[in-house]
C-alpha cells in the first residue's frame, strides 16, 4: 500500500467525517479491513492537483466513477475530460499515513 490515502467528501466541508478529522488532526486513525494507520489529514485545496488526484481516481475505478459521475469508459477519453465541476463541489482529502498499529 502506499503511504498516501485520498478520500472524497461529496457533501464538502459539511460532511461529519471532514469536521471530526479536521478538528483533532493528530488523532485519526483509519482501518482498512485488518490495518489500522495513525494519519495525517491534509486538504488538498489546488484545483489542478484535485483534478489530477481525481482523474488518477477514475483511471482505477472506472467503473465507481460511472455510477457517481456518469463516466462511459467506452465512449469518454480519460487524457481530455473536465472534472472541474466534480473537484469544485467536492473535498478531497489526503492522508498521510504516518504508522500501523498491529495491536488494536
Amino acid at each position: 500500500m502506499d503511504n498516501i490515502l485520498h478520500l472524497y467528501a461529496g457533501g464538502g466541508m459539511k460532511a461529519d467525517w471532514v469536521k471530526n478529522m479536521l478538528a483533532s488532526p493528530k488523532k485519526v486513525k483509519v482501518q482498512i479491513g485488518w490495518r489500522k494507520f495513525s494519519v495525517i489529514p491534509e486538504i488538498i485545496d489546488d484545483l489542478a492537483e484535485k483534478e489530477a488526484v481525481f482523474r488518477k481516481y477514475v483511471r482505477l475505478h472506472p467503473n465507481h466513477a460511472q455510477s457517481i459521475i456518469g463516466w462511459d469508459q467506452a465512449t469518454d477519453e480519460l487524457s481530455s475530460a473536465d472534472f472541474s465541476r466534480v473537484v469544485n463541489h467536492i473535498v478531497i482529502m489526503r492522508l498521510h499515513k504516518l504508522s500501523i498499529d498491529r495491536n488494536k
